[in-house]
């Protein structure tokens, strides 16, 4: 009788575990949607003229400062799969020496910082030659 009891309890238990968790009750958080930066660039003139050239370049880094993504040339930068948190956008502008093959040290550099959720965060990047760019967020 004693080990009827326990089976049944046993079999409870293990059914009760297995119950789908009625709507409004919590429920163990489960992965979390990846999101997407989409990142474009442009150069406009500026005070300053660089007569060979300057190439952009496009850094986003996670929170523990690692590069998830770079571009050189400028252009739309798209990186998807990113895991929800806290993103930091860097964008220079590398005048040319002499060829774009042969680059300056980096100028007109400016940083935001980005929050990723399960969407996608669009951002626009300006240059006006000379100045630090900026950052327009356009959606999220």
């Amino acid at each position: 009788m004693r080990t009827a009891v326990v089976v049944r309890a046993a079999a409870v238990l293990i059914v009760a575990g297995c119950a789908r968790h009625p709507a409004g009750a919590a429920a163990t958080a489960g992965p979390k949607a990846l999101g997407s930066l989409h990142v474009t660039s442009s150069v406009e003139r500026g005070p300053v003229t660089y007569f060979e050239g300057a190439v952009p370049l496009l850094l986003i880094r996670d929170a523990s400062g690692h590069v998830v993504a770079d571009q050189h040339r400028g252009g739309t930068l798209d990186v998807g799969g990113l895991r929800p948190g806290l993103y930091s956008v860097t964008a220079e502008l590398m005048p040319c020496d002499g060829t774009c093959d042969q680059l300056d040290p980096a100028r007109d550099a400016c940083s935001v910082q980005v929050r990723v959720d399960g969407s996608a965060r669009r951002l626009a990047v300006t240059w006006h030659t000379g100045e630090p760019c900026t950052v327009r967020v356009i959606a999220s």
